[in-house]
């Protein structure tokens, strides 16, 4: 704003004028700078303020002098950096805008007040003239590669550079072409990625028979490649293993004429990382399969789980998935598709229960009798124990069932379908069992020993029964004759690993062996010489399957001397008795009788008497009494029926001296067991 107005203004002679302007003025992006006047007559001639003060003595002018700036704005954006912003004088020089980009392969498109604008790639700069207010958009944009990875190229030493053009794209845009070469000459390109992954690019070849377009991954040629001339073709190529990889694409020129555009055309390159997807499932059938399977990044992936018949005795219920990474975190269906861009793990969840039965029998009880237990769970069963039994058998599916006698338990893992049974044992001595006093019977200890049993028998009654340990060692039953004679008996194998038994004579070699499987066998092992002689039953396994065994029975013995192993001790004690139980080793069973048993409260004789081992410490005779219509009837354990006779004797009062027949008034009582007269 000028003062006095633009125009003609009077005054009268010697007026004082006070003459100003404002300093700048704007309007839409156009900025205008006062930078002093002009005058004539009265006014001063010249000066570079916004005011002048003078006395007006004749026609005067006043030319305030005015400078025009124009706004100049540029903004960099996509795959680069740059901007400028501010005023610049009309008409002069032309603003030049740098900018920054780390991306080889990218074209720059413009967009705004793009009159005169122009774009140098090679110098990377936008220049902008300086003619009027510009306000300038510029986009880097990466171009041959797609997908969410960028590309890093870069071009090979030695070998023709490819360049960017627009005409042969494979869609609208850019694409790289190859360099021009001559015959025997080769045009390359090249990106770094880190593997294992998938590269997909779109190329083609427009050039002559004998030329090709190849693909190289750390200098291995693939089998892609292109010759002749082609529209353009989708491909990819996989790269190996981790770390760093160069995937390089060439054009090979052998032909020495040109044909077409004599060049090869690439577009659309992608680099595909792979992901791992990590599939768990407790059942059923899962796609992908349970374990790890590859894919690429940005793969569309089905998961899905079929539901398959349990086996008998189990029953599965479909409870959904548990995802990471990629995955959802959770969902009840059987299927789920998502896009996988990472590492990724799904978990088809199942509740999968076994039906457990438990089975007691004999002198054993229990209030369980089935139910359906989670996998990896463990049911433990208590039980109660009746009087008359000797020990405890587990059966059916013992893998893994543990027998705790103290605590009266029996847990039960629930690793599949179980049925377990617990039976009282009552013991039996070997020499009973094998039907065989003639002979004398002596086995190991512990896990490995033979014992009697009266539940897989050949006759019906008893019969003995392997230890079942693992290895070499093996459960060894050896059976001590006179000689010479004949030693038959009956026996049969159960296994379902790699089992057997082995007849050994005097500790040679076997004489008769089973390694197979079968129901009850006869076989006789003839005997030479004077005696005595050691005939040895060993049953062996490998540990596989722990409920293998064998099963001894129905032993005889027909030779010279074999009456001698019934002889008795004074006790009398038969010596066939003794040697079941690993006693008079050396012979004299007179010394053996009359020893002090494993449990030092009775000697030997009196465990035979009773009917007690004599080789268990806890072993001890015991009696129930009860007093039916006055008068005392007794149930001894173990009770050996006709063979003994039982006496009760009693007292009214511990203060009493003797003990007298029992009667209705005795409190007191005492069983005595003497043999039949």
């Amino acid at each position: 704003m000028a003062v006095p107005d633009c125009g003609t203004s009077l005054f009268s002679w010697n007026d004082t004028v006070n003459a100003s302007v404002t300093k700048t003025e704007e309007s839409d992006r156009w900025l205008y700078v006062c930078r002093g006047w002009r005058g004539t007559g009265s006014v001063p001639a010249s000066g570079t303020g916004t005011n002048v003060t003078f006395s007006i003595m004749e026609d005067s002018t006043l030319t305030w002098l005015w400078e025009t700036n124009v706004w100049i704005e540029c903004a960099v954006s996509g795959d680069a950096a740059g901007s400028f912003a501010g005023w610049v004088v009309k008409d002069g020089a032309s603003v030049v805008v740098p900018f920054e980009t780390d991306v080889k392969r990218y074209t720059v498109a413009t967009s705004g007040d793009t009159a005169g604008v122009a774009v140098d790639m090679a110098a990377k700069t936008v220049t902008i003239p300086a003619d009027a207010p510009h306000a300038v958009s510029v986009t880097v944009s990466e171009v041959v590669g797609t997908g969410d990875f960028p590309l890093s190229w870069s071009d090979p030493a030695g070998f023709a550079a490819w360049s960017m053009v627009e005409e042969e794209s494979a869609a609208d845009g850019w694409c790289l072409k190859s360099g021009s070469v001559a015959a025997g000459e080769t045009s390359a390109t090249e990106i770094s990625v880190e593997g294992p992954g998938l590269v997909e690019f779109d190329w083609k070849i427009s050039a002559n028979r004998g030329d090709y377009a190849r693909v190289y991954v750390d200098g291995t040629r693939a089998t892609n490649n292109l010759s002749r001339s082609t529209g353009w073709k989708h491909a990819a190529v996989a790269v190996e293993g981790a770390g760093p990889h160069a995937v390089r694409w060439t054009y090979e020129r052998q032909s020495a004429q040109a044909s077409g555009a004599d060049a090869a055309f690439l577009d659309n390159v992608q680099w595909r990382p792979a992901r791992t997807l990590e599939v768990s499932s407790a059942a059923g059938k899962p796609t992908p399969k349970a374990g790890t399977t590859t894919f690429y990044y940005g793969d569309e992936v089905s998961a899905t789980v079929a539901e398959t018949k349990p086996p008998r005795g189990t029953r599965r219920t479909f409870l959904g998935w548990a995802g990471t990474g990629s995955v959802p975190a959770s969902g009840t269906a059987t299927n789920v598709t998502f896009e996988i861009t990472e590492d990724s793990t799904i978990a088809w969840n199942w509740l999968v229960e076994h039906r457990i039965e438990f089975h007691p029998s004999g002198a054993v009880g229990a209030d369980f009798e089935s139910a359906w237990v989670r996998e990896g769970e463990t049911t433990v069963v208590p039980y109660r124990l009746f009087a008359g039994y000797d020990s405890l058998a587990l059966g059916g599916d013992t893998a893994g069932v543990a027998l705790d006698e103290t605590a009266r338990t029996v847990a039960i893992p629930a690793d599949g379908p179980r049925t377990v049974t617990l039976r009282t044992v009552k013991a039996i001595p070997l020499a009973d069992a094998l039907d065989a006093p003639a002979v004398g019977w002596s086995t190991d200890e512990g896990a490995a020993a033979w014992l009697g049993q009266d539940s897989d028998t050949s006759d019906g009654e008893d019969a003995a029964t392997s230890g079942a340990p693992a290895g070499a060692a093996g459960s060894v039953l050896t059976a001590t004759v006179p000689g010479p004679g004949t030693l038959s008996w009956k026996w049969k194998l159960v296994a379902d690993g790699v089992a057997g038994v082995d007849v050994i004579l005097d500790g040679g070699e076997a004489q008769f062996w089973l390694e197979e499987p079968c129901d009850w066998t006869d076989e006789s092992l003839v005997v030479e010489g004077d005696g005595p002689h050691e005939v040895t039953f060993l049953f062996w396994n490998t540990g596989t399957a722990p409920g293998d065994h064998a099963v001894l029975d129905r032993v005889t013995w027909s030779g010279a001397a074999a009456t001698s192993a019934t002889q008795a001790t004074p006790a009398p004690v038969p010596f066939s008795w003794l040697s079941g139980h690993g006693l008079a080793a050396d012979g004299n069973y007179g010394g053996a009788a009359f020893a002090p048993a494993a449990n030092p409260a009775y000697d030997i004789w009196q465990c035979w008497l009773a009917g007690i081992s004599p080789v268990d410490p806890d072993a001890q005779f015991r009696a129930a009494i009860r007093m039916v219509d006055g008068e005392p009837v007794v149930t001894p354990v173990p009770d050996l029926g006709a063979e003994r006779d039982y006496t009760v004797v009693g007292k009214a009062s511990l203060e009493e001296y003797d003990w007298l027949p029992a009667g209705a008034a005795s409190r007191f009582f005492r069983v005595k067991v003497s043999m039949p007269q």
